[in-house]
């Protein structure tokens, strides 16, 4: 008869050859798979690099890196027209919103949704007195399946934050009615820390996501 590898089996076939209890072999595919899960949701977690790793990276050229632009040549002209827009207002392009929320939720999960909150961002972000009044992003043809706008629309959503999406092509005159009647809507909402019916997001819906004051400069 061939020799058969019991680890090939998983932990159940390698329980069974070594003659342990159904009970003792379920135990241990529990803690197989438990440990699984656990090790891929930590790997996927960001982690600070060590202090070796950071002083090697202190020394002069060993960044293997270079400069790049900030803005497309398409994103800096769109900028320069929102600003002339809302000259009342600061403007800030390329900003994540790790940036200007903070996460209200337990400890358990609040380094994961801040990791979220790092890989998404909106093109501008428009600002009155260091405070996010609105998030501007370009419209494109909507992507099949786009779980990350839908994760940013979520954020933003549970922060209060107005969200608008413009075109390039669009009229200056038809961009600024629009940025204009945005700002100006999101001026007459109820401020935060006011109280809120369930139905509208408010401190009772169960909401994890604040804002928090955007200085002017930052990015």
């Amino acid at each position: 008869m061939p020799m058969v590898d019991p680890t090939a089996l998983g932990p159940l076939g390698f329980g069974a050859a070594l003659g342990l209890s159904e009970v003792a072999m379920v135990a241990g595919a529990i803690g197989f798979l438990v440990g699984g899960v656990v090790g891929a949701l930590c790997a996927l977690l960001p982690r600070r690099p060590n202090r070796s790793m950071a002083a090697e990276l202190a020394q002069p050229g060993a960044w293997p890196i270079s400069r790049s632009k900030l803005l497309t040549t398409r994103e800096a002209d769109m900028l320069g027209r929102i600003v002339d827009c809302l000259p009342q207002y600061q403007v800030f392009p390329q900003v994540s919103l790790a940036a200007f929320m903070r996460v209200v939720a337990q400890p358990s999960r609040r380094r994961a949704l801040r990791s979220v909150l790092g890989q998404l961002s909106v093109a501008y972000l428009v600002c009155r007195d260091g405070k996010p009044v609105l998030a501007v992003d370009f419209r494109e043809s909507p992507q099949r399946d786009d779980v990350w706008r839908q994760s940013k629309l979520a954020a933003l959503g549970a922060a209060r934050i107005p969200h608008v999406t413009i075109s390039d092509s669009e009229p200056t005159i038809r961009l600024q009615s629009e940025l204009v009647t945005a700002v100006m809507a999101a001026s007459q909402s109820p401020r935060d820390g006011q109280a809120r019916s369930r139905a509208d997001g408010g401190p009772d819906s169960g909401s994890s996501i604040a804002t928090e004051s955007l200085a002017p400069g930052a990015s």
